[in-house]
C-alpha cells in the first residue's frame, strides 16, 4: 500500500517495484507511474544477490535486504537520503499474513500456517529489510500501529506538499477484524515470540492479550 501512495511523486530516475497487477492499476489510477528502473545491475550486486539471479529474480522487489539496497546507489548517495521502514507487532503480522496468503477455502488452521514456509519467509521479510545484522541502518523506524501519525510526519518530513493517502490494497481480505490474540495459544504465541526474537528485542513489541 505505501509503494502505491508513494508513487505519484516519483521521478524518472527513481527505483519503483513491481506489485501485483492489481496493485500496479492502483498505482496508474491514482497518477503515479509503475514498476521502472527495478532491474538489478550485476557490478553492484553480493553474493546472495548472485544466487537470486540463478534462481531466475532479474528484479529489485519490495521486500529487497537493506544491505542489497544499499548497493544500489553510491555510499554517498545513501547517506544523503532519509531512509524509513514499517514495522508491524509481529504475532498480529503473522494473522495478516495468514489471511493474505491463504485467501481461499478451505484455509489451513493457523497453528499450520504458523510452522510454515510462508512464517520463515516472513521472518526473513522483516528485520533485514531495515538492519544489517542486527542493527538498523535507516533513520527511522515507523510503527504500523500508529499509522495516521506516521503519515503525517512522512508528509512533512519528504515535503510532499499534500497529505499521504495509504489505499487499501491488501486489507480486505482480513475478513475478520478480531484482535490478533484471538488466533493464538500459548504455543503460537512462543513460537512467534522465538521466531521474531531480534526484532521483537529491537522494536519492543510485546504480546497483547485482549
Amino acid at each position: 500500500s505505501l509503494e502505491i501512495a508513494l508513487s505519484e511523486y516519483c521521478g524518472e530516475q527513481d527505483i519503483l517495484t513491481r506489485l501485483h497487477p492489481e496493485e500496479e492499476e492502483q498505482r496508474l489510477q491514482r497518477g503515479g507511474r509503475t514498476h521502472q528502473n527495478d532491474r538489478w545491475p550485476l557490478s553492484k550486486s553480493g553474493w546472495a544477490q548472485w544466487r537470486r539471479f540463478v534462481r531466475g529474480h532479474r528484479f529489485v522487489d519490495e521486500h529487497t535486504r537493506a544491505q542489497d539496497a544499499r548497493r544500489l546507489v553510491d555510499r554517498s548517495a545513501w547517506d544523503s537520503y532519509f531512509k524509513f521502514a514499517f514495522v508491524r507487532n509481529p504475532w498480529d503480522r503473522a494473522v495478516s499474513q495468514w489471511f493474505w496468503r491463504c485467501k481461499s477455502e478451505p484455509r489451513p488452521t493457523f497453528a499450520a500456517f504458523l510452522r510454515s514456509k510462508h512464517m520463515r519467509s516472513m521472518n526473513r521479510r522483516g528485520i533485514e529489510i531495515y538492519a544489517v545484522k542486527g542493527k538498523p541502518i535507516v533513520d527511522r523506524l515507523c510503527r504500523y500501529e500508529e499509522l495516521a501519525a506516521e503519515l503525517e510526519f512522512l508528509a512533512e518530513r519528504l515535503a510532499l506538499g499534500k497529505p499521504l493517502e495509504m489505499p487499501n490494497a491488501k486489507g480486505a481480505f482480513r475478513v475478520d477484524r478480531r484482535h490478533y490474540s484471538a488466533w493464538y495459544d500459548d504455543d503460537g504465541r512462543d513460537l512467534v515470540a522465538r521466531m521474531f526474537a531480534d526484532e521483537i528485542a529491537l522494536t519492543g513489541y510485546t504480546f497483547e492479550d485482549r
